[in-house]
C-alpha cells in the first residue's frame, strides 16, 4: 500500500509544478494564459506525416472568424502569414479582438504546402501555445489499370475505392487508367465491387504507399 501512495505523490508533484511555474521556463503543455489574456501566441511546427520530417519555407496561415454568439461559428479568412524556419518552426503572437455580447472572434493557424494535404489548429484568445503540431500528408498516386476480362453485357459495372478517392466505371469492354490521390507514407486500402449478370463481388486488399509516390496496381474482374 505503501508503495502505491508512494508513486501517486510523484505522479501529483510534478502536475503542481508545472502548473505554478512561470511561462518563461518553456512551459510545453497545452496552454498557459499570455500577456493578461491581451494577447495571443502560438509556437509550432509544421511535419511530414509519417517521417515527421520537419518541413522548412512552409507559408502558415492567420485566420480570423467571427459570429454571433451560439450561431455555429463564422467563415475563416486569413489575416496574416509567415513561413516556416529552417526546422519547420514557426511563431504568431498578436493582439486578438475580444469576445463581446454581440460577436466571438475565433483565431486558427493553418498550412497546406505544395503536393501535401492541409492541417490547422484551432486557438483560445488569450493563450500561449507551445510545441504545437501541424502535420500535413504528402500526396501519393495509384495508377489503376481496370480492365473486365470476363465481360457478360454492357451492364457491367465496377466501383473502385483506393486510399480516399473512387469512381464508378461501366461497360462491356472497359479497358482504361485511372489515378486516384491519396495520403502517403501509410497503408491504404484497395477496394472494388463487380455487378455483373445480376451478382456482386467484393475484393479489397492493402498496400504501402511512401510520399510523392506513384504505384501502379492491374484490377482485372
Amino acid at each position: 500500500m505503501k508503495t502505491h501512495r508512494f508513486l501517486i505523490f510523484l505522479f501529483v508533484l510534478p502536475m503542481l509544478y508545472s502548473c505554478i511555474k512561470d511561462q518563461s521556463e518553456g512551459y510545453s503543455g497545452d496552454k498557459v494564459p499570455y500577456g493578461n489574456k491581451t494577447r495571443t501566441k502560438i509556437e509550432g511546427v509544421v511535419l511530414e506525416y509519417g517521417t515527421r520530417k520537419p518541413l522548412a519555407n512552409v507559408m502558415v496561415f492567420l485566420d480570423e472568424s467571427h459570429s454571433a454568439p451560439f450561431s455555429g461559428g463564422g467563415t475563416y479568412y486569413p489575416i496574416d502569414t509567415t513561413f516556416t524556419d529552417a526546422e519547420g518552426k514557426f511563431v504568431y503572437d498578436f493582439k486578438h479582438i475580444p469576445n463581446s455580447d454581440k460577436l466571438k472572434w475565433d483565431y486558427q493557424v493553418r498550412t497546406q504546402p505544395y503536393l501535401y494535404y492541409p492541417d490547422y489548429k484551432s486557438l483560445e484568445s488569450g493563450y500561449q501555445y507551445k510545441n504545437n503540431e501541424l502535420i500535413v500528408e504528402p500526396y501519393s498516386f495509384i495508377r489503376a489499370h481496370i480492365k473486365n476480362v470476363n465481360s457478360f453485357d454492357d451492364e457491367d459495372y465496377i466501383f473502385v475505392f483506393a486510399g480516399g478517392d473512387g469512381d464508378g466505371f461501366k461497360g462491356k469492354n472497359l479497358d482504361l487508367f485511372e489515378i486516384f490521390k491519396t495520403g502517403g507514407n501509410q497503408k491504404i486500402r484497395i477496394f472494388y465491387r463487380v455487378h455483373k449478370n445480376q451478382m456482386i463481388s467484393e475484393k479489397s486488399d492493402s498496400i504501402y504507399i511512401k510520399g510523392h509516390d506513384t504505384i501502379n496496381v492491374e484490377i482485372l474482374y
